[in-house]
């Protein structure tokens, strides 16, 4: 099982021990995709549930959808406050976190990326062992996109302008070019289109390749601008994690460095006022640290 002692992914980052005197120490950007994701398809609705717990208010009104198992009065609600809403979070992912974690946690990522839903069932069966049938997965997509409208327009729009355009320019200014975007065939004498075999990756791009920009620069600020209080500890980027070995009695005083860097304003993402959420994006950042990589909490 991922992510159990005896995984080999685990027992081979056991391996890996700090020095004497030493603790690892990492910080990882919480749900940047998606909050991005949220960002490009202009909802600030979904920014906050990213920043919170998409995976469950999905997994909430899915169930309710399916057979009934989060009743109607359970279901959690957009409008209410932070700390209501993470706490029924909680409650949901607790009480379900089989379906949410094999399921709907990859359909929200699936759905972002405009996968299909014969693409999500092989993709979850090579990565759970789990075949779920394409009809359930199509159902439970179709709530997801009820939940939020915003992400197909997105879609729609960024496909759209791609073929117009030829290219996709990230805030960075990470150019991509894409030459397939649509397929075209006539039929009954009219000629019909349907996304073609760059569409996916049309939409991948933008969220993927921000989230890689936001981590690059917060690397350069650590090892140029603040090399002596933490960019020295630097020993690995691992996806969206920030890896350092550290000298113990410094932990806290590094890790305190590397969360201001990394939770920074960014600078390329300005937000409208009428999100009232400051007037550039914000990515949050989780800590853990260790003696064993493989341990790390």
């Amino acid at each position: 099982r991922a992510g159990s002692e005896a995984d080999l992914q685990t027992i081979i980052r056991n391996l890996v021990v700090a020095p004497h005197g030493c603790i690892f120490t990492a910080r990882d950007y919480s749900g940047i995709e998606a909050v991005l994701v949220g960002y490009f398809a202009c909802d600030p609705s979904y920014i906050r549930l990213a920043k919170i717990d998409v995976h469950s208010f999905y997994t909430a009104y899915a169930l309710h959808e399916l057979d009934g198992r989060v009743s109607a009065a359970d279901l959690p609600d957009i409008s209410w406050p932070d700390d209501r809403l993470r706490s029924h979070l909680e409650g949901i992912k607790k009480e379900f976190k089989r379906d949410r974690n094999t399921l709907y946690k990859h359909l929200v990522h699936g759905g972002n990326f405009a996968q299909t839903p014969k693409g999500a069932q092989e993709k979850i069966f090579k990565e759970t062992g789990i075949e779920y049938p394409v009809k359930l997965i199509a159902t439970v997509m179709d709530v997801y996109f009820h939940l939020f409208p915003s992400i197909k327009r997105w879609h729609s729009s960024l496909l759209l302008q791609t073929e117009r355009d030829g290219f996709v320019r990230n805030p960075f200014g990470y150019i991509h070019r894409f030459y397939r975007v649509y397929t075209y065939e006539k039929i009954g004498g009219k000629w019909e289109k349907k996304p073609g075999d760059d569409a996916n990756r049309v939409i991948a791009f933008l969220p993927q390749s921000t989230a890689a920009g936001i981590i690059k620069d917060a690397l350069l600020r650590l090892y140029f601008d603040r090399f002596e209080e933490a960019g020295q500890y630097l020993r690995l980027q691992v996806h969206d994690e920030v890896f350092s070995e550290v000298p113990e009695a410094l932990q806290m005083k590094v890790d305190g460095v590397m969360k201001e860097e990394m939770e920074r304003p960014v600078k390329v993402l300005a937000l409208p006022a009428s999100y009232q959420m400051g007037s550039h994006l914000v990515i949050e950042t989780e800590a853990k640290s260790g003696k064993r990589w493989g341990q790390m909490r």
